[in-house]
């Protein structure tokens, strides 16, 4: 790519007026700053987020995660349940083939008509680093689902 210095364009294309140089040299001005702070962006956006998952293999029957719920808040009773599965951290390598992500239940959604398919929240209470509420799928007919984990910055 060819560049041009700013200085010779008034020469390149001739006699310029005042006015308009001003405004040409704002325009290439303006130009190159949004060049920059794109690019800058750009940096921000191509930086890596950590995303880490569990695949669920295992977990709770569905009197089980209702219980759950029911009790989320009640403080001499309050119940946990278990998923477990896969623990796979970002770009979806396989961290450890036994992760088990003990929850309370504080949210329960029906995901479709089968009675088994629910978009749950909770809190995960054994992964310090994960101190928000979680939102993941969850099967209670195969007891299957996928858990994602995001930390807070």
């Amino acid at each position: 790519m060819k560049t041009i210095d700013i200085a010779l364009i008034p020469v390149i294309v001739g006699a310029i007026p005042d006015r308009m140089d001003r405004w040409l040299q704002f325009t290439v001005v303006t130009l190159l700053s949004l060049a920059v702070a794109i690019s800058i962006l750009k940096g921000v956006a191509d930086m890596a987020i950590s995303v880490e998952y569990v695949e669920i293999k295992d977990g709770p029957n569905r009197e089980a995660l209702f219980d759950a719920l029911k009790y989320a808040y009640d403080k001499n009773n309050r119940h946990r349940v278990a998923f477990k599965g896969g623990y796979f951290s970002n770009g979806g390598s396989q961290v450890s083939t036994r992760a088990s992500v003990e929850m309370i239940i504080t949210g329960l959604k029906h995901d479709d008509g089968s009675g088994n398919s629910f978009t749950l929240e909770g809190y995960a209470t054994n992964w310090p680093q994960f101190p928000h509420i979680i939102k993941f799928y969850f099967n209670t007919g195969n007891r299957t689902g996928m858990l994602r984990l995001t930390p807070l910055s």
